[in-house]
């Protein structure tokens, strides 16, 4: 008995598996990932993407290496000009509805995941935006915040520059404020 039930099982599961790759193999073309659903897409089109749905996306502008080293290095209190060239990337964030510092709502932070998702309509918090200021943003690398193509710059694609991108954000949207909740999806968990 126990052989047929064993047989029996091996049987199912098999006839499982070739049914699901034959169905693998047969899917269309229709579920290809379509050019605006992918990370790369222009910056134009990610621009209009936000413009249609009425958010203001603003950018900071960051260093690729480390600013905190570079600040000390060459005695600065402050970040010096924008005009780095191929070591400064442009950080594109933007924040939920009805935004205001002045006020005693919480402040929350919304990390995609990925790393590459960009965050678009429906919000993924936008349930809280009615009572709390939520920021999102484009991770480093992903979506408008495109750093230099070249393979060199990889390495500046981890997740402790990501935390240094966020702690610069949060002194200039909040101005000084703390984060009361950090909300990370998938990849952003490990940011968080």
């Amino acid at each position: 008995m126990t052989r047929f039930v064993l047989r029996t099982v091996f049987t199912m599961l098999l006839t499982f598996i070739v049914l699901s790759q034959y169905a693998i193999a047969q899917r269309s073309d229709t579920s290809a990932w379509k050019p605006e659903e992918m990370t790369r897409s222009g910056t134009k089109d990610l621009k209009s993407l936000y413009k249609n749905k009425k958010v203001e996306v603003k950018a900071l502008h960051v260093w690729l290496n480390n600013l905190k080293r570079h600040l000390e290095e060459n005695n600065l209190k402050e970040e010096p000009p924008t005009n780095c060239s191929d070591q400064c990337f442009d950080l594109y964030y933007f924040t939920g509805n009805n935004f205001n510092l002045n006020s005693s709502r919480r402040n929350i932070l919304y990390i995609a995941g990925g790393p590459g998702q960009i965050v678009k309509s429906p919000r993924p918090l936008s349930f809280l935006e009615d009572d709390h200021n939520v920021v999102y943003f484009n991770l480093r690398g992903a979506g408008l915040s495109v750093i230099p193509r070249s393979n060199s710059f990889d390495k500046y694609l981890k997740a402790e520059y990501v935390v240094e991108d966020i702690e610069r954000m949060r002194k200039v949207v909040l101005k000084g404020e703390k984060w009361d909740a950090i909300y990370g999806f998938s990849y952003g968990t490990v940011v968080a």
